[in-house]
């Protein structure tokens, strides 16, 4: 089964149909391509077809999440709001209610 590889500069991606590759150039090389693009782009050099499959990407790490708040204050069960924005500190929430209400 033949691949295509991708030669732009510094890239030498292999991916296994045209879809992925017009995908590829445009999420990696701001390019957009039409399949008779695709066509020049063989005949330049730029992309390539090869019998080598594709290497699968890397996974990724995930985030850990954070135990402490911006101003130190631990994660608790017991110390924390949900809210559509994310987890927030009770403590923190308080004293910033308290100066809130202190500028009144």
């Amino acid at each position: 089964m033949e691949y295509l590889q991708c030669m732009f500069v510094n890239c030498t991606k292999t991916v296994a149909n045209v879809e992925y590759l017009q995908a590829h150039i445009l999420k990696k090389h701001n390019r957009f391509s039409h399949l008779g693009e695709l066509d020049y782009f063989v005949e330049q050099g730029t992309i390539k077809f090869t019998n080598t499959p594709p290497i699968q990407d890397k996974p990724r790490a995930k985030h850990k999440l954070r135990t402490k708040c911006m101003k130190g204050h631990k994660f608790t069960i017991k110390n924390t709001y949900m809210t559509k924005q994310g987890r927030l500190c009770r403590i923190c929430s308080i004293a910033r209610a308290k100066r809130h209400y202190d500028k009144r």
